[in-house]
């Protein structure tokens, strides 16, 4: 089948991830201002879901800086690998970053997020502690609740597309 020039542009950029690093923008030196690497096929919507997260209290090292920063930070692109090798491509950038001494708050090597036991067990412990505090736990169910509304929302809107295209 032939491909038209729009078509094959489309093709490859819905095939591209983007591997980003958020940077403290109060710290000049880049190797010490970068303090997260991930990878995201958006980089707006993923960092708005950081920031919400850490709004909400989230007890990951990333959400905590965030909270503590003041501002949000600052996102550098650092490569557009295609979605195949997305994942080896946040490895070797968290990699070369560590080893240049960037104080990265990455909880995982990358890849597949995959934590080790003793980091699920810190993390499962730093959840149930805030979840007893009770404005946490207040916080966590509301933006539980206000997620499941957006989610019934988008699923009236699908519906009613779906119907009157039909």
């Amino acid at each position: 089948m032939l491909h038209t020039d729009d078509e094959v542009m489309v093709t490859s950029a819905e095939s591209r991830m983007t591997v980003y690093a958020l940077r403290d923008p109060h710290v000049d030196n880049a190797i010490q201002a970068t303090r997260y690497v991930g990878v995201t096929d958006d980089v707006d919507a993923r960092l708005r879901r950081h920031l919400i997260a850490a709004r909400n209290g989230s007890p990951t090292p990333l959400h905590v800086w965030l909270r503590e920063l003041g501002t949000e930070p600052v996102v550098e692109v650092l490569g557009m690998p295609h979605r195949t090798w997305a994942a080896s491509a946040e490895r070797v950038s968290i990699g070369i970053w560590r080893a240049a001494g960037a104080p990265l708050l990455n909880v995982s090597e990358g890849g597949s997020g995959a934590l080790t036991d003793a980091q699920r067990a810190r993390l499962g412990a730093a959840l149930r502690d805030r979840w007893r505090e009770p404005q946490q736990r207040v916080r966590w169910l509301r933006a539980a609740r206000q997620n499941q509304r957006k989610a019934a929302a988008q699923w009236r809107r699908a519906c009613q597309a779906r119907r009157t295209a039909t």
